[in-house]
């Protein structure tokens, strides 16, 4: 950060770091409601909603291991 500081200048610095609050501002919501649009089944407490994708990635993983001849 230093190194950017001095490299950008201070006025520049400082318009960057405002940028970048304004983007985790405004666009942090806005993932979060992609991330549930896309959620088979969502509970309150849960952060990030349990995706289907990620569970069937998971059990073709799982089976795939399964029926792989393992040779020792």
């Amino acid at each position: 950060m230093k190194k950017m500081y001095y490299g950008m200048g201070p006025r520049k610095f400082l318009e960057w770091i405002l940028f970048a609050v304004f983007l985790l501002f405004f666009y942090g919501p806005l993932m979060n409601m992609l991330s549930l649009s896309f959620a088979g089944e969502y509970e309150y407490p849960d952060v990030i909603p349990p995706f289907p994708l990620v569970k069937d990635i998971v059990g073709y993983l799982k089976m795939c291991h399964s029926i792989l001849p393992i040779k020792r």
